[in-house]
């Protein structure tokens, strides 16, 4: 911008100031327009991007931070996509793979009482989509891996094996002795179905809660299970039950659509706020 030498001192700063207004105008315009230019669905990824950053470092924030841009996080070191850009047309292949988007997707219903989840084409089941390369960053690529973190529980006369990361096994020591207080409810507690074991989810090639150490079964005498029930959904453990374990970061498998009532998983950021 050339300010003409002809001008007075005034005149001229009078010129330089109508001259800054006019710039300004024009770079809000040009940002406005390229703002209403972006799809609306890319306006609401970056919104949900932001949402999940924050919650993952709020749920674990010894192993979570951001990362370099608001399409990232670093999980120990590891950088991960928060999606995978993929617009899967059926629900069993975005179960099958799931994002860190995905994961969170569906909003936990903690507490009581406990409704029977909603099924259809989308079925109500927080916690079942799991981005499983985050959980391999998080807790381990491998059974060796994971039984190297491992912590020995003792559970109401049996032992739960949990991993230590993030806290998992001092969170169900804390489950366990607020359970102990309710000698009614030991029952569902003992003789329990177990807790790590690197395997796959029945029927499935994706990798079980328990392979990661942070998810237990407890007594499957008293429980239901989706692919063993017959007549629909079916649930037998008392809910006030179940909430002990979710005020200290624990899922309850009774409220998915694909139900495993005796199924407790680790997964806080699905219980913040």
């Amino acid at each position: 911008m050339v300010v003409p030498k002809e001008r007075s001192g005034r005149d001229r700063r009078v010129f330089v100031m109508l001259a800054f207004v006019a710039l300004l105008a024009n770079w809000t315009a040009s940002s406005l327009a390229a703002e209403s230019s972006a799809s609306p669905a890319a306006a609401a990824l970056g919104s949900a991007s932001r949402d999940v950053t924050k919650v993952l470092i709020d749920a674990y924030p010894a192993t979570v931070r951001a990362g370099a841009d608001n399409e990232h996080i670093v999980v120990n070191g590891r950088v991960l996509p928060l999606s995978d850009g993929k617009e899967w047309p059926t629900y069993q292949e975005r179960l099958d793979h799931a994002d860190l988007i995905d994961q969170l997707s569906q909003a936990y219903p903690a507490g009581c009482p406990a409704e029977v989840p909603s099924g259809g084409e989308i079925p109500q089941e927080p916690g079942r989509l799991r981005d499983e390369a985050f959980f391999k960053a998080m807790y381990g690529e491998s059974a060796a891996v994971v039984q190297g973190t491992l912590v020995s529980v003792a559970w109401f006369g049996s032992t739960m094996h949990v991993t230590n990361v993030n806290g998992v096994a001092k969170h169900l020591v804390a489950v366990r002795d607020d359970l102990a207080q309710h000698p009614e409810w030991l029952k569902y507690l003992t003789n329990p179905g177990g807790s790590f074991f690197w395997r796959t989810i029945e029927g499935t090639k994706r990798l079980s809660g328990h392979s990661f150490g942070i998810a237990v079964d407890i007594n499957t005498k008293y429980s239901d299970y989706w692919r063993w029930s017959k007549g629909g959904y079916k649930n037998r453990i008392p809910c006030e039950l179940a909430a002990i374990f979710e005020r200290h970061g624990f899922i309850w498998g009774a409220k998915w659509s694909h139900f495993d009532t005796m199924h407790f998983e680790y997964r806080p950021e699905l219980l913040r706020g």
